[in-house]
């Protein structure tokens, strides 16, 4: 066991603390996840902030119902992310060949990438604000 690293690590944590460090614990993850995970918790983080920006004017109830409805479609796309993962093992075990191969992906999947994530960036902003702005403010109505 590195002791020295756990130590350290602790001291560092401790002066978090100390130093009035709102979280901590976000610190903490970013510096042991790789880049690639911590950068999609970022774009997280900034796709939460673009929401509370655009919803800064509604009511607390329609605050409420943008971030439920945010969280779910989060929880949503983070389960359908892990089924396919299992599936995709499942595939990989049973020695099974792949359905293709694409010629233009070496080229151009990073592109490609890119625009299915700004594209489900996008999803997770419109969907929980326009499904709001069109309920009445008061259900009973």
């Amino acid at each position: 066991m590195a002791w020295g690293l756990l130590g350290i690590g602790a001291a560092f944590g401790v002066a978090l603390l100390l130093f009035g460090a709102r979280s901590p614990m976000l610190v903490a993850v970013g510096m042991y996840l790789p880049f690639d995970t911590s950068s999609a918790i970022f774009v997280g983080g900034l796709i939460k902030w673009i929401v509370d920006r655009i919803s800064q004017e509604r009511s607390a109830e329609d605050k409420l119902q943008i971030e439920e409805k945010g969280t779910l479609l989060a929880s949503g796309l983070i389960a359908g992310e892990a089924i396919v993962g299992i599936l995709l093992a499942v595939v990989f075990l049973a020695g099974m060949p792949a359905i293709g191969t694409f010629g233009f992906y070496p080229a151009w999947g990073g592109w490609l990438s890119l625009i299915g994530f700004a594209a489900i960036g996008y999803v997770l902003i419109r969907i929980p604000l326009g499904q709001v702005s069109d309920l009445p403010s008061n259900p009973r109505q």
